[in-house]
């Protein structure tokens, strides 16, 4: 695990340098590290499964010679929108079957041989489970309501409860205690990208990312790979849409604000660009661990390795004790006072 997170630490480095000159910013690692990290961590981690999957098959097997049939399939079709986009992205069977296909090619195996086979993408099968699941209409309707009073909310709060699980009248006593407008924020930072509002120039970001990356010299092969052929996954919203949603965050990213979150870090790309953003100004945020066990995301699994909350945190709650949780946020709202 130590070698692992060596390897996503040197990524993320060299990945964040290689960001800031195709956005033309001048950004740190740390400002990349809330924005990237924990896809770049979970992305990592898929690609060496199956990297190893494949090295220690035919490491057994290398006096045996086997075929794989392929089926022809465009990169370009399978970039996810968003880290959320990607985890549903890397469950389909075409996207792994992508990745596999990738590898071999690279590793160029001596006793595996590959057959192309003719397919068009209207007779691959489509996996249910993927689809988007509707919600039913009365949390559509508190999901609106929510949002009419969040753009209140969030203007006037300097204490932000943003993806917070709590029980509504603990969560109510807090706020009447801090003198808060209650809003749990359930779709303030879910706002999509129109591609008519995207230039030219913004569709050729990918195209600079590979470019950059593609004279790097490193000896490791898992390494290599990855840097030949990450432009292929990378969520648009680090790349094509990361200017325009940088845009629309930075009116409210301006104002230093204390916010709490439990797992909007994650995966929610705008929420993490919004962070980066208003730690600029000072804003504090303040991780709360979700006690939902292996529900919380990857990073929230593999935390004790990682160190991710830790390094981009001002302070951690980690007990899920609703008095506990109170009395630190009180205590933190006294005290954040001072400086606002």
């Amino acid at each position: 695990l130590l070698e692992k997170k060596n390897k996503i630490e040197y990524l993320l480095e060299l990945i964040s340098g290689k960001l800031s000159i195709i956005h033309k910013v001048d950004e740190n690692k740390e400002y990349w590290r809330v924005i990237i990290f924990s896809w770049l961590s979970e992305y990592t981690t898929t690609i060496f499964y199956r990297w190893e999957s494949i090295r220690m098959f035919f490491k057994k097997n290398n006096k045996e010679n086997f075929y794989s049939n392929y089926i022809p399939l465009n990169d370009s079709d399978y970039i996810p929108e968003n880290h959320t986009n990607y985890m549903r992205v890397v469950q389909r069977d075409e996207w792994n079957h992508l990745v596999f296909l990738r590898m071999f090619r690279f590793l160029n195996i001596s006793n595996l041989s590959l057959i192309e086979k003719k397919i068009t993408r209207n007779n691959l099968k489509r996996e249910s489970s993927l689809d988007i699941i509707k919600p039913h209409k009365h949390l559509l309707i508190i999901k609106l309501i929510d949002n009419i009073i969040s753009k209140f909310a969030f203007r006037f709060n300097k204490v932000i409860f943003e993806s917070f699980y709590f029980p509504k009248k603990e969560y109510i006593k807090i706020c009447l205690r801090c003198k808060l407008i209650p809003s749990k924020y359930l779709s303030f930072f879910d706002f999509p990208i129109k591609k008519s509002s995207l230039s030219k120039e913004n569709n050729s970001k990918r195209i600079k990312l590979k470019n950059l990356l593609a004279n790097i010299e490193n000896q490791d092969k898992f390494i290599q790979f990855l840097l030949l052929n990450i432009y292929k996954d990378m969520p648009k919203s680090y790349l094509e849409n990361f200017s325009e949603i940088k845009k629309k965050i930075l009116p409210i990213a301006k104002e230093k604000k204390t916010i709490f979150s439990m797992y909007s870090l994650e995966r929610n790309d705008n929420f993490k660009i919004y962070i980066a953003e208003t730690k600029k100004v000072g804003s504090k945020y303040i991780h709360v661990e979700h006690g939902g066990g292996l529900s919380g995301g990857f990073t929230s699994i593999w935390r004790p390795f990682f160190d991710f909350y830790e390094k981009v945190s001002e302070m951690m709650n980690t007990t899920d004790d609703v008095q506990a949780i109170d009395e630190f946020v009180v205590k933190y709202n006294e005290y954040s006072m001072s400086f606002f």
